[in-house]
């Protein structure tokens, strides 16, 4: 069968917010984010990370993998949704009470819980701005190997503190942690349809 996260996925509009679509049809957020930030900590301490079984993280970190890729081709190529974009002064206070903006529609999870945490409020406002910085960092093989080291140590009993592996890990985090709330917020307003005609170029 063949692999629909093999590079031609990638290389139009439809198959980058498809892969957007199919990772938060995968992980609500706050699930994501408690992947994500436990699997860092665990990475960068001696502890083996234990919020369930190995394969539940390798699985998150595919999907991450493909969420990335998608990032960087949206950035890089301008496949951008008018749709996503707050039109408002970008100094201007969200209002969290226009849940339809950023809120997911899940039964187990309260509308606090989908709050962006990690970006401004410009990136609230535009959310490609987050993603610009996140693919400006690093290209997608050097992407590809930060995650590869962070879920390796993550499931290990070694950190990467101990083995001298030179990775700004708070840096890291907080562009991974501004990558999801961005990709989140794409998610949630343009209502990616897990169709051939989901978006029209």
């Amino acid at each position: 069968m063949k692999d629909k996260f093999n590079a031609h996925h990638f290389e139009d509009k439809e198959g980058c917010y498809e892969a957007i679509y199919e990772f938060f049809e995968s992980f609500s957020l706050p699930p994501a984010r408690k992947y994500l930030l436990s699997a860092l900590m665990a990475a960068e301490s001696k502890n083996i990370w234990k919020h369930g079984g190995p394969v539940d993280l390798l699985y998150f970190f595919e999907r991450l993998e493909s969420l990335v890729k998608s990032v960087i081709a949206i950035s890089k190529r301008g496949y951008r949704d008018d749709a996503v974009i707050v039109m408002s002064s970008p100094w201007y206070t969200p209002d969290i009470t226009q849940l339809h903006l950023f809120c997911g529609t899940y039964d187990n999870y309260m509308a606090w819980d989908y709050v962006p945490r990690a970006l401004s409020i410009k990136e609230y406002h535009n959310p490609y701005k987050a993603l610009e910085k996140f693919a400006g960092y690093c290209n997608k093989k050097e992407w590809r190997e930060i995650l590869q080291y962070i879920k390796s140590y993550a499931l290990g009993s070694n950190s990467l503190a101990d083995l001298s592996i030179d990775i700004e890990l708070l840096h890291i985090s907080q562009l991974l942690q501004k990558m999801l709330e961005a990709c989140h917020l794409i998610y949630v307003r343009i209502k990616v349809k897990h169709t051939p005609t989901a978006l029209e170029k």
